[in-house]
């Protein structure tokens, strides 16, 4: 099997606020930043981390809606560099 490639992927968080969402990836993004992988051959692969967080807590959203704004908040944070947390 070849390698594993995941550009993006999401978490829906029912009833956390834009804070709580934040805090929630600052330490998952800390547990990804601080546990490299290995190759097959043991060389260590550090892996960037950057997210868009949108939050909706309270409210009703159609899931196309929330799609295009975690997309707008991720293209933001990747514009800013590597391993940031964009809120939109």
């Amino acid at each position: 099997m070849g390698p594993v490639t995941i550009d993006r992927f999401v978490l829906l968080l029912p009833d956390c606020d834009a804070r709580s969402v934040q805090s929630v990836m600052q330490r998952f993004q800390a547990r990804v930043l601080e546990s490299p992988a290995e190759t097959e051959d043991g060389e260590p692969v550090n892996i960037p981390f950057s997210c868009g967080v949108v939050s909706f807590a309270g409210q009703v959203a159609r899931f196309d809606t929330v799609m295009s704004r975690v997309d707008e908040a991720l293209m933001r944070a990747k514009k800013k560099g590597v391993n940031r947390i964009e809120l939109f």
